[in-house]
C-alpha cells in the first residue's frame, strides 16, 4: 500500500505527519538499526558540551599560567586536558565512522521497503490507470527519483538526535551568559527557515508543472539512443529533428530551475545579514566581559563557541526537516 495522503491543513501537520510516517518506514525497514543509529547520533551531539568546555579548561590554563617560571609543574595539567580533549574528539570520529556504516546499511533496507511498496502497488492497479498520462507523469517521476529520495529522507531523519542534543547542550551553555542570547540564537534563525520552507512548496510546485516535459524528454531520449530504433530514424530521417527538440525541450527544463535557483540563493543571502548583525553584537558584548574581567579568556571562547555551535545546530535541524518534507512530497 501507498503512503496515506497528506491532509493540507497547515505547514506544521504537514511536517509532524512526514516525521511520522518516515520514522515509521525506517523502523519497519530494521528496527535494530534505527534504534543504534538515533542513540549514536544524540550521543554525538552531547559530546559538543564536554569538547567546548575541555578547550576553555586549557585557553583559561595556558592563560593563567603565561610567566610561570616552573614550566614543569604547569604543563602537566595542561597536557592531561589536551589529551582528555583528543579523547572527545576521537570518539566523536569512531561515532562518525560507525554512524556511517549503520546509516548504508540501513539506507539500502529502506530503499528495499520503499521498492516493495511500489511494486505491491503497480501490481494492484488495472489497466486504464496504468495507460492514464497523469498516472504516467507521477509514476515516471517515482521512478526517476525514488533512489535519491529514499536517500534523502532517511540521512536527514537520522541526524535530527544529533542536532537536538547539540543545540539544546549549545543553547544551555548560552544561557549561562545571557537568557536573551540563548533566545536570539533561535529567532535570528527564524527568517532563513521561511524562505526554506517557501522554496520548498516552489520547487515541489515545479516538479508537478514540468512532468510533462520530463515525459517528452524520457520518449525522445529512449527512441534516440536505443540501437534498436537507428535504423527507423535513419529511414524516416527524423533523427536531426528529434535532437533539436529534445535540446529544446532539455533547455526548458534548465532555464526554469536556473530562474528559481537564482531566487533562492539571493533571499538566502538576504537572511544571512540578521545572523550575521547578531554575532557580530554578541562578540563585542563578549569582548567587554572579558576585558572588564567578568569572564575568563576561555569563557570567551566557550560562549563564542556555543553561540556558533547553537546556530549551526539549529540550521541544521531545520534543514533536515525541511529536506526530509521535501523529499517525502
Amino acid at each position: 500500500m501507498f503512503l496515506p495522503k497528506i491532509i493540507y491543513r497547515d505547514q506544521l501537520g504537514q511536517v509532524v505527519f512526514t516525521l511520522k510516517q518516515v520514522t515509521k518506514l525506517l523502523w519497519q525497514s530494521n528496527p535494530r538499526f534505527t534504534i543504534f543509529i538515533f542513540i549514536l547520533s544524540a550521543i554525538w551531539g552531547l559530546l559538543t558540551f564536554p569538547a567546548f568546555y575541555l578547550e576553555k579548561l586549557i585557553l583559561d590554563k595556558i592563560v593563567g599560567n603565561i610567566g610561570h617560571p616552573n614550566i614543569q609543574q604547569v604543563i602537566y595539567p595542561i597536557v592531561f586536558l589536551i589529551i582528555a580533549r583528543l579523547s572527545v574528539e576521537l570518539s566523536r570520529n569512531i561515532l562518525t565512522n560507525l554512524l556511517f556504516f549503520l546509516r548504508q546499511a540501513a539506507s539500502k533496507n529502506f530503499h528495499i521497503r520503499l521498492e516493495l511498496i511500489i511494486a505491491k502497488k503497480l501490481s494492484s492497479l488495472d489497466v486504464a490507470t496504468i495507460e492514464d498520462p497523469i498516472f504516467q507523469d507521477r509514476y515516471n517521476k517515482v521512478e526517476r527519483e525514488a533512489g535519491r529520495r529514499a536517500w534523502g529522507l532517511m540521512m536527514p531523519l537520522t541526524d535530527i538526535p544529533n542536532y537536538v542534543v547539540g543545540f539544546i547542550s549549545s543553547v544551555g551553555i548560552l544561557y549561562f551568559l545571557h537568557p536573551l542570547i540563548a533566545l536570539g540564537v533561535v529567532v535570528i534563525s527564524l527568517p532563513w527557515v521561511l524562505v526554506d520552507r517557501k522554496f520548498i512548496k516552489k520547487w515541489y510546485d515545479f516538479e508537478l508543472e514540468i512532468a510533462p516535459h520530463h515525459r517528452v524528454r524520457g520518449h525522445i531520449s529512449h527512441y534516440l539512443i536505443r540501437t534498436k530504433n537507428f535504423l527507423e530514424g535513419r529511414i524516416l530521417n527524423i533523427s536531426d529533428y528529434l535532437i533539436r527538440k529534445m535540446e529544446k525541450v532539455h533547455g526548458e527544463i534548465i532555464s526554469r530551475e536556473l530562474a528559481i535557483q537564482k531566487e533562492q540563493e539571493i533571499a538566502k543571502t538576504l537572511t544571512f545579514f540578521p545572523s550575521l548583525l547578531f554575532y557580530a553584537a554578541v562578540n563585542i558584548y563578549l569582548v567587554i566581559q572579558t576585558i572588564g574581567r567578568v569572564i575568563t579568556v576561555g569563557s570567551y571562547e566557550l560562549f563564542l563557541r556555543s553561540l556558533l555551535a547553537a546556530s549551526q545546530n539549529f540550521s541544521s535541524l531545520t534543514t533536515s526537516i525541511m529536506e526530509i518534507y521535501e523529499n517525502y512530497v
